[in-house]
């Protein structure tokens, strides 16, 4: 399972959150582009463990949201696994980073598959729209 796809924009970010934060940076590529970034917007340099400490508080919350969403979904599991006929569930999301919780993605499949629960993913980007100015209230 890739654990660092880039689904949106914002996931994307995610994604280099994750690879600074998880020392997963070959050469340290991301790194000095962050910094390169840094020099331009502020015409200083700024220190590499502003940019990591961003980075790993920025994978931990992403994390904390990831692990949350699995624990509901291993809770749905959990009930629709008592109940007869046919159980779905159905997740949506504009983008779905698991990292470092490969094992448990794996332990809900499994459980998800003993207790014949299918799960279905919906990708979700597109479907919102920003309202044109005229109809803001």
């Amino acid at each position: 399972m890739n654990s660092a796809i880039p689904m949106r924009a914002s996931t994307s970010r995610l994604t280099k959150a994750y690879q600074l934060a998880n020392h997963v940076d070959p050469g340290d590529e991301l790194l000095r582009t962050k910094i390169g970034e840094c020099e331009s917007c502020s015409h200083a340099k700024c220190p590499v463990s502003m940019i990591t400490g961003s980075a790993e508080m920025i994978w931990s919350r992403t994390r904390t949201v990831t692990s949350n969403s699995l624990g509901v979904m291993n809770s749905l599991v959990d009930g629709m696994s008592k109940l007869s006929g046919q159980r779905i569930i159905v997740a949506t999301s504009g983008g779905f980073l698991t990292g470092t919780l490969e094992r448990d993605v794996d332990q809900l499949i499994d459980k998800a598959r003993h207790a014949e629960v299918v799960i279905n993913g919906l990708d979700s980007r597109g479907v919102y729209v920003e309202p044109c100015d005229g109809l803001r209230i």
